[in-house]
């Protein structure tokens, strides 16, 4: 089966040498109105168990989150994060974080420049504890929260163990309100906003938008996604072609804002993935995707919902396992999963307006492309998710309506040898990104803009971001 495989790869490889790439044809209405993009929305979501000093899954010398943590510092640059959430299963736990805690938390986020969604304990805790430490945040840290967040995935508490007594929407709803009530009580123009629920708790979602309407403290609905639901039982092909399907272009991201963001909009929220994923947490025995398909996967899904009013999107995760975007090699240093080179891609073209594009790609092939425009610069990202035997490469032509003439450049983010179920050898400009030193992808100069067109391929399995600068 592996040598077929390979075999089917290098068979491809050799077909797509010989085969003229298929054309594409991008649109832009460049001197349209675009939706802008929150200068928050590249985020990542870490378990409040990373705010304890000496953890054995983040430092166990010390504080994970610390201004003295400069790689952290170095790797939240190269990746462009410029919000950070702080929740997950373990904030409904036994503990709470000290002071010592938060100031360490903050310096880190002072050092790194980012924004923070803090969550609360609701299980675990008590209306005084958690008043006391929103007071405590709001007091010292208000210019650097987002907003603070009660719980997570309530209505797993029972099935948990959690907090049996939280049966239904109506008795989690009652114990949220209590413990709001307390701490809005302490801190009144708090940011208090919910419900942190996964899929299977959607109606929860939309009741809480609807009781809390015009809400002095609650502008945002949290939810949590993983749009390709369980890895279990697939090999690694299979989870890789998950990630590169159309489907999730096509069907499932428009029924996730259907049911969530168009409904935070119509109850007057904006809304935000304080988890997201490309599949669920796999439990011990089963296999996580670590392939280069995983950066292309991130890199459409951010653009996909920045284009959709989103105003963040946080990739949950931690170090080595459960959905780690880094890992720490055996000198110390951060290295990235493929992942997380998506992310960083993102941050290239994903600043500014999101404005409207139109494709005309009549082979088919299975790509998606995003123009974003950042003052005098517009930024085109294409991603071509074509992938294995028959794999089709593209030649991309853009034309930008309004835009006549400028510069244009490239950055490439490819597999060195276009495998997309592969877990290294993945580069962005030529580069590799680490927590060590500043990012040094490097772009390729694609010519002039002129006539309002430029042209670049986009290899099978790989994407780009390509910059026109106007003169």
């Amino acid at each position: 089966m592996k040598y077929s495989l390979f075999a089917a790869l290098v068979l491809g490889s050799i077909l797509r040498s010989f085969a003229a790439p298929s054309p594409v044809t991008l649109t832009i209405d460049s001197a349209a109105a675009g939706k802008a993009i929150s200068p928050d929305f590249n985020g990542l979501s870490f378990e409040t168990a990373s705010l304890h000093e000496g953890s054995k899954n983040y430092d166990p010398r010390g504080y994970f989150f610390s201004a003295t943590n400069t790689q952290l510092v170095t790797l939240f640059h190269n990746l462009g994060i410029q919000s950070l959430r702080i929740g997950g299963d373990s904030v409904d736990g036994s503990y709470i974080p000290s002071t010592n805690d938060i100031d360490s938390l903050f310096g880190f986020v002072r050092a790194s420049g980012v924004k923070v969604i803090f969550s609360l304990n609701l299980p675990g805790g008590n209306a005084r504890e958690d008043a006391a430490l929103a007071k405590y945040l709001w007091g010292n840290y208000q210019t650097n929260i987002i907003s603070v967040a009660i719980g997570n995935e309530p209505n797993e508490y029972r099935v948990n163990g959690q907090d049996p007594a939280v049966t239904n929407y109506q008795s989690w709803f009652a114990a949220w309100k209590n413990l709001g009530s307390a701490v809005t009580s302490a801190v009144p123009d708090v940011k208090l906003d919910g419900p942190d629920t996964d899929d299977a708790a959607v109606p929860w979602a939309a009741k809480f938008a609807q009781a809390e309407q015009g809400s002095a403290n609650v502008s945002c609905i949290l939810h949590h996604f993983k749009p390709l639901k369980s890895a279990k039982g697939k090999t690694q092909e299979q989870l890789s072609a998950g990630e590169l399907s159309p489907i999730l272009d096509a069907s499932n991201y428009p029924a996730c804002y259907n049911r969530i963001g168009a409904m935070a909009r119509s109850n007057g929220f904006s809304y935000r993935f304080t988890e997201f994923n490309d599949y669920v947490a796999p439990i011990k025995t089963e296999l996580r995707d670590y392939s280069f398909a995983a950066a292309l996967f991130a890199l459409d899904a951010l653009h996909w919902w920045a284009a959709h009013d989103c105003s963040s999107v946080h990739f949950h995760t931690g170090i080595h396992g459960f959905h780690a975007d880094f890992f720490v090699d055996p000198d110390g240093n951060y290295q990235l999963y493929p992942i997380s080179y998506g992310i960083a891609a993102f941050n290239l073209g994903g600043h500014g307006y999101a404005e409207p594009l139109t494709m005309t790609n009549s082979d088919g092939l299975n790509l998606t492309a995003y123009a974003v425009r950042d003052g005098a610069d517009l930024c085109v990202t294409i991603i071509n998710k074509e992938n294995g035997a028959g794999a089709r490469n593209a030649a991309v032509s853009i034309a930008a309506n309004g835009l006549a003439r400028g510069n244009a450049t490239a950055m490439f983010l490819v597999q060195s040898k276009g495998d997309v179920t592969a877990t290294n050898g993945v580069t962005l400009g030529g580069g590799s990104i680490s927590g060590a030193v500043p990012l040094r992808g490097q772009w390729t100069a694609l010519g002039a803009f002129t006539n309002g067109q430029c042209r670049v391929t986009v290899p099978a399995g790989s994407a780009a971001v390509v910059k026109i600068s106007a003169r």
